[in-house]
């Protein structure tokens, strides 16, 4: 029986980007897990990125945390269906998450990159925000995101956060 530990789906997707990029001639470094800020960074000549990497064993949504503005974070690399035989890679801009993220709630209709769970009470933010498996897999999102390595190489570095 295949375990569905959440720890070890997302050792899986941390492990699997990390061999994806490899192959694409970028170095990688792991950081330590479960701890805050990047889980990898990544370099290739003099550009630098630091990856938040989320990984869901099916097509769910992924939850977006309290940590999703983070500053010293790049792009935030999401695996769909990380425990089956073809895996969807999608690469997000953080600033893309920050500013859906951002977007006032009760002007989002609840469609787009992010969604969230529709507050009990009015007048009350809601408490969780979600990466939409649904959008990724539309046409936008599998356009603008989908297996999108190359957004990497003409993406500010780290360098330029200073």
């Amino acid at each position: 029986m295949t375990s569905t530990n959440k720890q070890i789906t997302g050792n899986i997707g941390i492990f699997y980007i990390s061999y994806v990029l490899s192959l694409l001639d970028w170095n990688v470094l792991l950081t330590s897990r479960n701890s805050r800020g990047a889980d990898l960074v990544i370099s290739k000549n003099s550009i630098i990125h630091a990856l938040q990497v989320k990984s869901v064993s099916k097509n769910n949504d992924f939850s977006l945390g309290i940590n999703y503005n983070d500053p010293l974070i790049d792009f935030w690399v999401l695996l769909l269906n990380a425990r089956g035989d073809r895996p969807k890679v999608f690469v997000v801009p953080a600033e893309d998450i920050i500013n859906e993220r951002d977007k006032p709630y009760e002007t989002n209709d609840n469609t787009g990159l992010i969604t969230f769970d529709v507050p009990k009470q009015p007048d009350t933010e809601p408490k969780n925000f979600w990466i939409s498996c649904k959008y990724l897999n539309g046409p936008v999102g599998t356009s603008k995101y989908l297996n999108n390595f190359d957004q990497f190489n003409i993406y500010s570095s780290l360098q330029s956060k200073s």
